[in-house]
């Protein structure tokens, strides 16, 4: 727990009759660090650069389908491919279906799992503030902080830990994949808990 807090990773190794191996991965600099501005139906991220192998430019006729699940091939090896806003659960914008567009991805790795993140934009790589989530948020599933922009916007910085734990998640219960036409739901009204934990509140 307290790695996972700093940043860092731990990977388990275990070979039978031989022992177990613990290794613990805890970032340099706990301060500041680079990270890669991107945008995710239309929502603004930037996802830690330690963990990212490489930047792609795809075009979708590189997207194998296999076993129901997409792929891709990177340097010979078969690359499990899934869309950040599906990873993240956030609605995913309409795009266009040009063939010449090109489809952005990172790929992104921890606890020695590699997958490839298909993302809408990628901006740039910069030098951000760590800046703490709170109490209220210690543990925020795929957000590990956040950091303030230029222009005083606020931008959640990606957990990379869990987006890897999270893209097996959404791997394993993805459904097959088939052509369907939208479907217009009527809208229902929801309800908002809002809790203040304060002395004076309270």
């Amino acid at each position: 727990e307290k790695v996972l807090k700093l940043g860092g990773q731990v990977a388990i190794e275990s070979k039978p009759n031989q022992g177990t191996t613990f290794k613990l991965f805890l970032p340099l600099t706990l301060a500041t660090f680079r990270g890669i501005h991107i945008t995710v139906a239309g929502q603004d991220f930037i996802m830690p650069t330690r963990h990212v192998k490489r930047v792609l430019r795809i075009k979708q006729e590189d997207i194998k389908t296999v076993a129901n699940h997409q792929m891709i091939v990177v340097d010979n090896h078969s690359i499990p491919f899934l869309d950040l806003a599906d990873v993240l659960g956030i609605a995913k914008q309409k795009q266009d279906n040009k063939t010449t567009h090109l489809i952005f991805a990172l790929l992104v790795f921890a606890t020695e799992k590699i997958v490839a993140l298909r993302v809408d934009a990628i901006h740039a790589e910069q030098e951000v503030l760590v800046k703490s989530l709170g109490k209220q948020c210690r543990r925020l599933k795929n957000i590990m902080a956040a950091t303030i922009m230029e222009g005083g916007s606020i931008i959640p910085i990606l957990n990379p830990i869990d987006l890897i734990r999270s893209s097996i998640a959404e791997k394993a219960t993805s459904r097959p994949i088939i052509e369907k036409q939208e479907q217009h739901l009527i809208p229902q009204e929801k309800n908002i808990l809002i809790v203040e934990d304060s002395m004076t509140t309270r």
